[in-house]
């Protein structure tokens, strides 16, 4: 269905796409990241639906590293000259 959707868009509109992916075990949102991928999509939202992020660190980080993974084989360059993380637990912006 998402396919159909992603297709009407790019066929009959110059519309963007952010893929939206829920925050569910990584077995399951890897489909939906690969379709998402699959058509160049490259801006995401990720939909915790009122989970708790530190409660599904795993999931998290899985979906995190698949679409760092791939927008870095585009070699899109970095905004800035220093490597910026950020913390898993707290979320907070550490400088590296």
């Amino acid at each position: 269905m998402m396919s159909l959707i992603i297709d009407e868009i790019e066929k009959f509109g110059n519309g963007k796409v952010v893929g939206t992916i829920p925050l569910i075990p990584f077995l399951f949102a890897r489909p939906i990241l690969d379709l998402y991928l699959s058509h160049d999509i490259r801006a995401f939202a990720i939909d915790a639906n009122y989970k708790d992020i530190i409660g599904n660190v795993g999931d998290f980080t899985l979906i995190l590293s698949k679409i760092n993974g791939q927008i870095s084989r585009l070699g899109i360059p970095s905004s800035s000259s220093k490597s910026i993380r950020y913390s898993t637990f707290s979320m907070e912006k550490l400088q590296t």
